[in-house]
Parts: C-alpha cells; structure tokens; sequence
C-alpha cells in the first residue's frame, strides 16, 4: 500500500480489521484523509499519523496514542523481556565470576 502515492483518501472504517496500524500508512505523502475507525484495532498509533484527529480512530477500543488523549500501557510481554534481559546479563556476571575464581584457584594450585 505504501507505494499507492497518489492516494488521496484512505477510509477503511467499519472493516473489522484487528491487529496493529502499520508504520507503512505514514509514507503515503499526499493521503489527505484518512479513517480507520470502528474496527478492532489495538497498539500504538505511529506518532507518523499525528496530523489525523481522533475521529479518524475512534471506535477501537484497543488503540491508544497522542490522538486519542490515551496514554499506552507497557505491554505484559515488554515486561518479560526487560526481566529477562536483566536475569540474564545477572547470570552472565555471575558464571563469569565463578569460572575466573575457579581457574585462578587452579592456577595457584599448580
């Protein structure tokens, strides 16, 4: 779609589409109006499509953004993954640590 230039009007409201909008949407340059209200729509709206009001994506009940005055929740799984990235890199330090004491250990030993 986003090699579609010269599109003016984009209305895929009332389409009963899911899932995220796609960052793609912002390259289509000369798109003067556009809606994808009352679908089912979740995520973040890109920050790309700040020049379309709210009413361009009323009517999903999952998507938050600049445009809706609704501020995003961090995601269950951003969470997961910070956790562990965390325990790893605790993991990490501490495998290390143990494998250097233990060849210098071998090492006074010899």
């Amino acid at each position: 779609m986003a090699n579609c230039t010269f599109l003016n009007v984009l209305d895929l409201g009332d389409n009963k589409l899911s899932g995220t909008i796609p960052d793609e949407l912002a390259r289509l340059q000369r798109l003067q109006r556009l809606s994808v209200a009352n679908n089912d729509l979740s995520g973040m709206i890109p920050s790309d499509l700040s020049k379309y009001d709210a009413e361009s994506f009323s009517g999903n009940k999952g998507l938050c953004g600049y445009q809706l005055n609704k501020l995003c929740k961090k995601s269950t799984n951003t969470r997961i993954i910070i956790i562990a990235g965390v325990l790893g890199a605790v993991g990490s330090l501490f495998l290390s640590f143990t494998l250097y004491w233990w060849f210098s250990l071998r090492s006074h030993r010899k």
